[in-house]
């Protein structure tokens, strides 16, 4: 298994425009005209989690069982609407391996979209009936054959 190592070097010539010194955690592979300097960054180059939650709208943050329901019903339709038709249209022949592998590919794209569904229920961003938000986690979790409860927990 191959591992990237982070190694952060500091460099007497990796100061920014203000002057003061970077902390350079990767060396770039080619340069601009700042000599890698806009690329070396401080903490403090990134923003607090605090400032992020304070420009995202008040409404992004409310669950709604309603929309998160409607989610669901539309993949679960999307997924098995394709898979109903290319049962019924598309022939199981070597001359339509193309068709499958685009039809592999728009339905994995639906059912990753299921998916993220029951990942929501496992982070509690689904619902704020919580029976509700398990159970809908964990039946879509099991059709995946993915765990819900001990990814919930871990």
């Amino acid at each position: 298994m191959c591992q990237a190592r982070v190694r952060t070097v500091t460099r007497p010539d990796a100061q920014a425009l203000d002057g003061k010194e970077r902390t350079i955690l990767a060396t770039p592979a080619g340069f601009s005209g700042l000599q890698g300097k806009a690329l070396g960054l401080r903490k403090e180059d990134y923003p607090t989690k605090g400032e992020v939650m304070a420009v995202i709208p008040k409404h992004c943050l409310e669950r709604s069982t309603p929309r998160s329901l409607l989610y669901l019903v539309f993949s679960t339709c999307i997924l098995f609407g394709l898979g109903f038709l290319a049962n019924q249209f598309v022939p199981l022949t070597l001359a339509f391996a193309p068709v499958w592998l685009a039809y592999a590919a728009a339905n994995g794209t639906v059912a990753f979209g299921f998916w993220v569904v029951g990942h929501e229920c496992g982070h509690g961003a689904f619902s704020d009936n919580k029976v509700l938000q398990d159970a809908v986690g964990f039946a879509v979790h099991s059709f995946c054959l993915t765990p819900y409860f001990s990814w919930q927990r871990s």
